[in-house]
């Protein structure tokens, strides 16, 4: 399949191919009434298997389709890679049944499985399609700057969502390179043929547990770090006696908060520098609103670093120090 393969091709359906992956699973919310967000369905690998049984079952799985799918499985591994590093597994960061059912504790399990399976069919998928280095070194290079750059926009735990994402793809991509390193495409006799469909079949098969079985333990990892994490605030907080804190400085996550806000209100922009001003907040209420002053500059399409103006962000801060988001004031100078 190499001589079928061309190179731009290659380039342009495997990016294709990561963006609708990258971006597919989110698209339960605009139907959180039946699937919920983050839904069982949508995150997972159910959309990129069904269309690789699709075009096996029709005998029209060509190459170009088989990167399409590649690509789709990366962008799927990426997505769930950062869906394992939520601010806490509650609420939106809970896999979902229909009809906005969670899963509980389960959910960490299920999306380092599936993360985990993504980006080994990814791997397995392009490792049959072409032994070439060039194509290999290209799918790793486009997976790690599409990495990079979606994990740096995550409001949250950005490290360890790139630190997930880039183990997952080297033990995966170094499983498949050992194991497919002896296989070559060319046609075999028929009963040799028959013979290594079934030592594939059950290498697959082994490949695809074995990854199952890392994938749940790291899950579970995951899930207990972060709960350990936050039993660790939360007994920090009571041991520190301090009954408003919150009011006497501008805290990392509350710049954050604002911070992805702002950027998710003008996605048009593209902002060079954030800086927190001045804040209002009340020392003497137990539950209040906290506005920050927040400053921008932004890259222009000739000036860089210009100046953008002042946003008003406000935050509501809970009686456990808590904080959610309220809202955005109109931009001025």
């Amino acid at each position: 399949m190499n001589k079928e393969l061309n190179y731009f091709a290659f380039i342009v359906v495997l990016s294709f191919g990561y963006f609708i992956g990258l971006f597919f699973p989110d698209i339960d919310q605009g139907m959180q009434g039946l699937l919920g967000h983050r839904s069982i369905i949508t995150h997972s690998i159910l959309l990129p298997y069904l269309l690789y049984s699709y075009f096996k079952k029709k005998n029209n799985l060509t190459p170009l389709k088989t990167i399409f799918i590649v690509g789709i499985y990366l962008g799927i591994g990426l997505h769930l890679s950062a869906d394992l590093h939520p601010k806490a597994f509650r609420g939106f960061a809970l896999i979902k049944l229909p009809f906005n059912i969670d899963i509980g504790g389960l959910s960490p399990i299920w999306i380092g499985i599936n993360a985990g399976v993504a980006l080994f069919l990814a791997s397995t998928f392009l490792n049959q399609l072409t032994n070439k280095k060039l194509f290999w070194i290209t799918y790793l290079l486009i997976a790690l700057f599409v990495g990079l750059t979606y994990a740096d926009e995550e409001p949250y735990n950005n490290d360890a969502i790139i630190g997930t994402f880039i183990f997952l793809l080297f033990v995966t991509f170094i499983y498949t390179k050992i194991k497919y390193r002896k296989l070559t495409f060319k046609e075999e006799a028929k009963n040799l043929k028959k013979t290594e469909k079934k030592k594939k079949k059950n290498g697959k098969s082994t490949g695809i547990i074995i990854f199952m079985v890392v994938a749940t333990l790291f899950g579970g990892l995951i899930y207990l770090v972060n709960n350990t994490e936050t039993f660790y605030k939360k007994n920090t907080q009571k041991k520190e006696q301090i009954k408003n804190w919150r009011a006497d400085n501008i805290y990392k996550d509350e710049f954050n908060i604002c911070k992805y806000n702002i950027t998710k209100k003008y996605p048009k922009k593209s902002f060079s520098n954030f800086a927190a001003g001045t804040f209002n907040a009340s020392k003497n209420q137990k539950t209040y609103t906290k506005t920050i002053k927040m400053f921008m500059k932004h890259d222009g399409l000739i000036l860089k670093n210009k100046k953008f103006g002042y946003v008003d962000c406000y935050i509501k801060v809970n009686t456990d120090q808590t904080i959610s988001f309220i809202r955005l004031g109109n931009k001025y100078k």
